[in-house]
């Protein structure tokens, strides 16, 4: 749309002649200043997602899953009984990047299954998880 608007102006000076005017006195030059805006703005971003990444995650332990969310880590446990995980490679290209995938996991007595896209090493964790989840821990605690 901004080429397409760009084009317009150029070939047709007399429609918007302001636009024109503004156009024209833009020189684009990738000079250092431009190198460092670029650097602060996707700065900003890995750092935005470095603290927005530590509000949502999964723990898995041998009797059951939590899921931690939100900005006062707001909790919800799902039981390891009957639990279902899928795994999933799709994209050849992420998976020869970083031997990524798709993990789908299906809780007991839930409506949806959680997917957790874009899992790094997938076949480790997925072998990691399947061994952890197939056996299960018991407390017993003497009442006398």
């Amino acid at each position: 749309m901004v080429l397409g608007l760009a084009v317009l102006i150029i070939l047709r000076p007399n429609v918007i002649p302001y636009f024109r005017d503004y156009i024209t006195q833009i020189q684009p030059a990738a000079n250092a200043t431009f190198f460092w805006i670029n650097f602060a703005m996707l700065f900003a971003i890995l750092c935005s997602v470095k603290v927005l990444v530590q509000f949502d995650y999964w723990e898995v332990r041998r009797n059951e899953i939590l899921h931690h969310h939100g900005m006062l880590s707001d909790l919800r446990r799902y039981p390891t009984a009957g639990l279902q995980v899928e795994k999933e490679i799709n994209d050849v290209f992420e998976y020869c990047l970083l031997r990524s995938g798709r993990l789908t996991i299906r809780a007991p007595g839930e409506a949806r299954a959680f997917v957790l896209d874009n899992v790094p090493f997938i076949n480790h964790k997925e072998e990691r998880l399947t061994r952890l989840l197939s056996s299960v821990k018991v407390k017993l605690q003497d009442t006398h």
